[in-house]
C-alpha cells in the first residue's frame, strides 16, 4: 500500500496512491489505524487521488474511519475523489455521510471558518 502522511497544525493528510481493493483493504485498514492512534490529537484528511479504483472494501473502511474518529472527537474529511471512487460514493449513497471537498486547499480553509 502507497501512503504519504504530512503532518500539518491541525491535521494529518494521508495520501493514498494504490487501489483499494479486498486484498489491499486489510493493509490499509491497519496502517490508518496506526496513523490515528499516534495522532489522536488532529483531523484527519484523506487525499483520495491516487486511488484509480476501489471496491466496497474501501467504502467498509472510511465509514469505520468515521465511526472511530466520532468516538475521539476527530474530523474525517475526503479530498480529490476520482472519478471512479465518486461514482461508488453516489451510488452507494454513503457520500453526504463525509465532509468532501474538490481539493486540499478547500479542505483546509475549512479550517478557518
Amino acid at each position: 500500500m502507497d501512503l504519504q502522511v504530512l503532518d500539518s497544525v491541525k491535521y494529518i493528510e494521508i495520501r493514498i496512491n494504490s487501489p483499494i481493493d479486498a486484498k489491499s483493504s486489510v493493509e490499509l485498514e491497519d496502517e490508518l489505524d496506526r496513523i490515528i492512534y499516534f495522532h489522536n490529537d488532529k483531523d484527519i484528511i484523506l487525499n483520495l487521488s491516487g486511488v484509480k479504483y476501489m471496491s466496497s472494501s474501501g467504502l467498509r473502511i472510511f465509514i469505520g474511519l468515521k465511526n472511530n474518529m466520532i468516538e475521539t472527537n476527530q474530523k474525517l474529511k475526503l479530498v480529490c475523489l476520482t472519478d471512479a471512487v465518486n461514482k461508488i460514493f453516489e451510488i452507494t449513497r454513503v457520500k453526504e455521510l463525509f465532509e468532501i471537498f474538490d481539493s486540499i486547499e478547500e479542505a483546509s480553509k475549512s479550517y478557518q471558518s
